[in-house]
């Protein structure tokens, strides 16, 4: 059985349609892991006592100071949808903020002990198909990342209460509409140790060069390595608003 480490970032928000505690539950179950927890320092009181000092562990820490938009300020990627924030300056105020879930996932990720096979980086706010068969993707990991989502509506749509899933096809495209060439699939990210390291996430940011979103992601986990071995899948999961 593989040893499995999950980690929860973000802000906790309670009042979603499917509350946090009934998610953390269903993954807990669904992967039989140990859970670790994080916030900025400052917003501990809005997390559950139970994550602070009963279930799993837990691991504030100093939230960023943005002084470069992480979206059209650092080397851009290929990817066509990419180039087009920048040439728009597209949803500016929204995404500036865009890595400070990687900043958080590698601050956390120094506390986590290296005893695991796989860690699992995830969000307060993601919710699960209980039914989805994630085993299937563990081989994958030995080649890089895999990451999961879904998308609600357009050409790359998928209802993520299926048990079924599709790969995103690992081509360098054209279109706006690929959700693999130069990005990472983020809602979940399953991935080995040694395809992330908290010290290049905190190198990027220094230097101002840390993208944010699905870009940062591939950025830090998948460029490093050659830049297509990472795998990106839609189903299994979904942001809950």
């Amino acid at each position: 059985m593989k040893k499995i480490a999950i980690s929860f970032t973000g802000l906790y928000r309670p009042n979603i349609q499917i509350p946090p505690m009934q998610s953390i539950e269903s993954m807990k179950k669904k992967f039989g892991a140990d859970l670790y927890f994080h916030t900025w320092y400052g917003r501990e009181h809005e997390v559950p006592e139970v994550y602070r000092t009963q279930i799993g562990k837990f691991f504030p820490s100093k939230e960023p100071k943005m002084d470069y938009h992480p979206v059209f300020d650092p080397e851009p990627t290929t990817n066509p949808k990419h180039h087009w924030y920048r040439r728009t300056r597209f949803d500016g105020r929204k995404t500036i903020n865009a890595n400070k879930q990687i900043i958080s996932y590698a601050q956390l990720f120094e506390m986590i002990p290296k005893k695991y096979d796989i860690y699992i980086k995830t969000r307060w706010d993601t919710s699960i198909n209980p039914k989805f068969n994630f085993e299937q993707f563990y081989p994958l990991l030995e080649e890089g990342p895999v990451g999961f989502m879904t998308r609600a509506e357009g050409p790359n749509a998928h209802d993520y209460t299926l048990t079924k899933h599709r790969v995103v096809p690992k081509t360098k495209s054209e279109t706006e509409n690929n959700d693999w060439h130069d990005m990472l699939s983020d809602t979940i990210v399953m991935h080995k140790e040694e395809h992330f390291d908290p010290k290049l996430v905190m190198k990027l940011h220094r230097e101002k060069q840390l993208l944010g979103s699905e870009w940062g992601w591939w950025q830090v986990m998948s460029k490093p390595f050659g830049g297509d071995g990472h795998t990106c899948i839609y189903g299994g999961c979904h942001i809950i608003r």
